[in-house]
């Protein structure tokens, strides 16, 4: 499973309990001077917040048998 397979889901259920607050206006496209300000506006509470999302994802995957190879 594919993580863009969940991206759009995610990004509405984000923005519908206003948890996006700024977000880059051209994607990876963004120029880097306007990157910065969002940069700089990470701390503690967000960084957990990315990690309790990330991990709820992860959790989400179709498991995988290593003996299966890649």
């Amino acid at each position: 499973m594919c993580d863009q397979d969940h991206f759009d889901e995610d990004r509405k259920e984000y923005e519908a309990r206003d948890l996006v607050t700024r977000k880059a206006e051209a994607g990876g496209a963004t120029p880097l001077q306007q990157v910065m300000p969002l940069a700089c506006a990470l701390n503690e509470t967000t960084h957990m917040a990315d990690a309790k999302a990330f991990v709820r994802w992860l959790d989400r995957q179709t498991p995988h048998s290593m003996a299966a190879g890649l």
